[in-house]
């Protein structure tokens, strides 16, 4: 499906890293022929913020949503290399906030991988997904680790593949 309107959520604690901000414009300035709706929840919940931004995103009948967290650093082609792979949930590998650089996705591999679980930190995700899969979307239900994991599982669950870049 192709991106023709494109949410870009940021769920926060109500800070944003500068780098990130000017990471986002530049990247947001090179994106062709997308409609942009720029989407930030305000909460100490992460999978709050972020079941509130797809709502909104879907209320808006986005067709695809990019989530950005607050302290991401990423080049001006980054949304659009996600864009360009053309799948329906799509995410980048970062390192993790510890010591030493240990990267959010496991393996060593470069380009497009499928993948058990990616972070949501930097993720693009076709809003008939969330469609599909029903609320919640985010959650540390069911003993998950994290509110992307869930994510991430639910999504397999729900026959879609997941992808890391």
């Amino acid at each position: 499906m192709t991106v023709k309107k494109l949410a870009i959520g940021m769920p926060s604690n109500g800070l944003c890293e500068a780098r990130t901000a000017f990471s986002l414009l530049s990247a947001t300035l090179s994106i062709p022929n997308v409609e942009i709706l720029p989407l930030l929840s305000l909460g100490c919940y992460v999978h709050h913020n972020r079941d509130r931004i797809v709502n909104l995103a879907v209320d808006n009948n986005c067709t695809h949503l990019m989530f950005v967290d607050s302290d991401m650093l990423f080049g001006a082609d980054a949304i659009n290399r996600l864009i360009a792979h053309n799948v329906d949930i799509v995410g980048a590998r970062y390192n993790k906030k510890v010591d030493g650089q240990i990267s959010t996705v496991a393996g060593e591999f470069t380009g497009l991988k499928e993948v058990p679980f990616v972070p949501t930190g930097f993720l693009l995700i076709n809003c008939d997904v969330f469609k599909k899969i029903g609320k919640p979307y985010f959650s540390f239900e069911d003993g998950a680790e994290s509110e992307d994991m869930y994510f991430s599982q639910k999504a397999i669950a729900n026959g879609y593949k997941v992808y890391c870049d």
